[in-house]
């Protein structure tokens, strides 16, 4: 429902995001991630399990350089207004979701119509092109085949009987 946005580690009570960067610094972008990932947690529980996880650290582990930096999730945000921020970003979620949804379903059936139209035109044009006596040679060509077939089965079995 998230399109993609999942935690990437999470032991006991830290969720972690991992980073393969040539540095060691921690972009806003990174933080805004993070503390998402733990807001999240909230109402789409990490792992989909029913109830949330209990997460009291955040923190960035910089693969590269094998170093963990950590901090505990009270001192980065104020509870109260962190618990706002839970349910705001779920509705915000949930709204993307139904819209790209919609979008998705409104995309489908335009392909569709699209679709029907060609197929229309190409019939229309074949017919055009065809014309009547066409037509009529086509269903003798395709009728051809057939009586061929039965007169080599009539000659095949005539051998046999030799």
């Amino acid at each position: 429902m998230l399109g993609g946005a999942d935690a990437d580690l999470l032991l006991d009570d830290l969720l972690v995001d991992v980073k393969t960067t040539a540095t060691l610094k921690i972009r806003t972008e990174d933080w805004r991630q993070l503390i998402a990932y733990a807001a999240l947690n909230e109402h789409f529980p990490i792992g989909g399990g029913e109830r949330p996880m209990a997460i009291r650290r955040v923190g960035f582990y910089f693969s590269r350089y094998g170093y963990l930096a950590s901090w505990p999730l009270a001192e980065l945000v104020d509870p109260v207004k962190f618990t706002g921020f839970a349910a705001w970003l779920r509705d915000y979620a949930t709204e993307a979701h139904v819209r790209r949804t919609a979008r998705r379903i409104a995309a489908r059936a335009a392909l569709a119509r699209n679709v029907a139209e060609w197929q229309q035109r190409q019939h229309s044009c074949k017919a055009k092109r065809d014309g009547p006596m066409r037509a009529s040679r086509r269903q003798a060509v395709k009728t051809e085949p057939a009586k061929a077939r039965a007169r080599t089965s009539k000659r095949k079995r005539v051998a046999r009987k030799r």
